[in-house]
């Protein structure tokens, strides 16, 4: 079964930390024609330019799917300092400022062949003098775009073969019921530009294996570093054998030199970004349930410790992992199966372990149908505050586990607060919601839903 989950676990969309007014100077409106006389801002991309004064390459930095612009600033103003390069950030589709819903796999390939265009067409920058970095799901991105032309050069961190490769160490043979994407290990064949492959031997993500690999595949000029102290998500600006040093002794054997760069004006207009109109005064942020005259609910904020000491059982990762394999094959029906999984999800949160919303989604639904309604909208409650924003996947499961008990005042309390966490509504959260009013008895809000 062909499952949208995967898109949303690959692109799960964190919460902004930057807009409009963020990084003077800095921040492009690039429309997807590249003609801003005819552009609306919904058609436009945001994008990052880091300048230097003395550089010899051209950058293009695709990030991480838990990363936007603001949390790759730091690392790609390290970049521009110490590899003296410009540095272009791109922004994918719903991350950040940039429009668009959920992201996927060809949406953020479309988008950064817009970018690339735009460096080449606007900007005047060859290909190659251009070097393309990717960063886990960025590297997908950076190799199938490097198959497709000639750049200077291409580097991957903490790259994977494929993302049924990375799946099936999880769930094993389920993973052929996954559509393939991003096949770095068929893509990197047809790359002509030389290759850096950096990967940390501590990564419990994607083993090192799969950079080792791509190196063996890779047929043309490569280097491969391997940091034994460095995992999946390391601050590589703290330690500069993980990326810094094998950056700059990379880019010792291409050869660049230095070129000047002109930006045009109409790049920098901010009124070409969707959130511009949105500073100004205005009625948006009212609830859009007033027109059904519907009384908006507070969104539920429940804590574990209101749940007893008997919520707090130790779990492991595959706990998530058969979660999802579930998901898959149809589920399982135990109840207790669904209850360790949320207990899964709090181990890991204890041990530190990097969850994402595809991971409180699998807890929340898990919990909805062992009937643990107060710990599914706990969960939900406490995503913000571990820096993971929810989807319509999390709020549909948590609105369903209030619908099972008949408890429409949350399940429409949850409905309005969708939209102030910026997740549009979908035919599930309705539903669920119009079923929690039938149950109750509240058939004149369910005609009105």
């Amino acid at each position: 079964m062909e499952l949208d989950l995967v898109s949303r676990m690959l692109f799960p969309r964190p919460p902004a930390t930057y807009n409009v007014d963020s990084f003077a100077g800095e921040l492009l409106w690039v429309p997807r024609s590249l003609n801003p006389q005819t552009a609306r801002p919904e058609d436009c991309i945001p994008l990052c330019l880091l300048q230097c004064p003395l550089a010899t390459c051209f950058v293009v930095y695709f990030h991480s799917n838990f990363e936007d612009i603001g949390r790759c600033y730091r690392f790609c103003e390290n970049v521009r300092n110490e590899v003296k390069a410009h540095v272009l950030i791109v922004e994918y589709p719903g991350y950040g400022i940039c429009p668009g819903l959920q992201c996927d796999a060809q949406a953020a390939a479309d988008c950064s062949r817009v970018v690339l265009r735009f460096v080449r067409e606007v900007l005047r920058v060859p290909r190659l003098s251009t070097i393309l970095v990717g960063r886990s799901i960025g590297t997908g991105i950076a190799t199938l775009l490097a198959a497709e032309h000639r750049y200077a050069g291409l580097v991957l961190i903490c790259p994977f073969l494929s993302i049924k490769d990375l799946v099936s160490q999880y769930i094993g043979p389920a993973a052929g019921l996954v559509a393939e994407r991003f096949a770095n290990k068929e893509n990197i064949r047809r790359v002509q530009a030389p290759c850096l492959f950096v990967h940390g031997q501590d990564d419990k993500m994607v083993p090192s294996d799969h950079s080792q690999q791509l190196y063996e595949a890779c047929e043309s000029r490569k280097y491969l570093c391997l940091s034994p102290e460095m995992g999946h998500n390391s601050d590589l600006v703290a330690n500069r054998s993980f990326f810094m040093e094998p950056m700059i002794e990379f880019l010792k054997h291409l050869g660049t030199t230095a070129f000047s760069l002109q930006v045009p004006s109409w790049a920098f207009d901010r009124q070409m970004c969707p959130q511009f109109v949105e500073h100004r005064p205005s009625l948006v942020g009212q609830s859009q349930l007033a027109c059904w005259n519907v009384p908006a609910r507070p969104r539920p904020c429940l804590r574990s410790s209101d749940l007893g000491e008997e919520t707090q059982l130790p779990s492991t990762w595959q706990m998530m992992a058969l979660r999802f394999k579930c998901c898959l094959l149809g589920g399982q029906k135990s109840v207790r199966r669904r209850s360790l999984r949320s207990y899964g999800l709090g181990s890991m949160l204890r041990s530190q372990v990097e969850t994402n919303v595809f991971h409180f989604s699998a807890a929340i639904g898990a919990c909805s149908k062992g009937g643990h309604w107060q710990l599914a909208l706990s969960l939900l409650s406490g995503m913000v505050d571990v820096m993971v924003m929810p989807n319509e996947v999390s709020f549909n499961a948590a609105i369903s586990s209030c619908e099972s008990e008949g408890l429409w005042e949350l399940a429409l309390g949850l409905l309005c607060s969708m939209p102030e966490s910026s997740v549009v509504a979908d035919d599930i959260s309705y539903n669920a919601a119009i079923s929690s009013c039938k149950i109750a008895g509240r058939w004149q809000l369910a005609c009105s839903l």
